[in-house]
């Protein structure tokens, strides 16, 4: 006896029905992330503040368990005034393909952002400029050079993609935190961890011993 073949509108509801599951599992593991919002004030020329600031609502990078979120904010006037913002970030940038936006950025934002004396870090944006372009770009070792002069994290990012200039800005934010830097230790919070191991260990140690000790009188007595 011949298959009964299964009518198209059939195969449509059941796959219909199971993009529409995978679509609910992705959402809820969307929903059961937390959140981590951070503040970036975004200072320099204002042509590569654009640039950040088109990509505002993409500024996101999930994790397994939590995603990270970038609240930006331009951080100064086109005269390059710095706004003294309540920010966790300030990133200073400048455009790879114009030498005037990194000379506003070293002549006007960069002495006013050192002096707030608040995390900064400095990006070049537009990497993608840097290959086939055939446009005239700054010198590819102008972050290394910012970060040194300003002894602060300094990276190149991409103009074209949110989630990249997220997790570029992510990275830059995990170097100024010293407990990135202890690896393995979990940071801080590892080492106090640690900590608290070894004073429980020492207490139980010198219980032990008194313990003992107690015990050994107690025989002798009873001799």
């Amino acid at each position: 006896m011949a298959k009964k073949e299964k009518k198209p509108k059939e195969k449509k509801e059941k796959k219909k029905k199971k993009d529409d599951g995978k679509k609910d599992k992705k959402d809820k593991h969307d929903k059961s992330r937390k959140t981590c919002r951070k503040f970036a004030s975004v200072c320099g020329h204002p042509v590569p503040v654009d640039m950040v600031m088109q990509r505002k609502e993409y500024l996101k990078i999930p994790f397994d368990q939590y995603e990270v979120e970038f609240d930006v904010s331009s951080g100064n006037d086109a005269d390059g005034q710095i706004l003294d913002n309540d920010a966790d970030l300030y990133l200073c940038v400048y455009d790879i393909r114009s030498n005037q936006s990194l000379a506003f950025l070293r002549e006007k934002i960069l002495p006013q952002v050192k002096n707030l004396n608040k995390p900064m870090a400095v990006a070049g944006i537009g990497v993608e400029y840097r290959t086939g372009s055939g446009r005239e770009v700054v010198d590819i070792k102008t972050a290394e050079r910012l970060a040194t002069q300003c002894k602060c994290p300094a990276t190149e990012l991409v103009s074209s993609s949110g989630p990249q200039i997220a997790a570029g800005m992510y990275a830059l934010t995990k170097q100024l935190e010293p407990q990135a830097k202890d690896g393995e230790d979990g940071g801080k919070d590892g080492k106090k961890e640690k900590k608290d191991k070894k004073d429980k260990k020492d207490k139980k140690d010198k219980k032990d011993k008194k313990d003992k000790k107690d015990k050994k009188k107690k025989e002798k007595k009873k001799k």
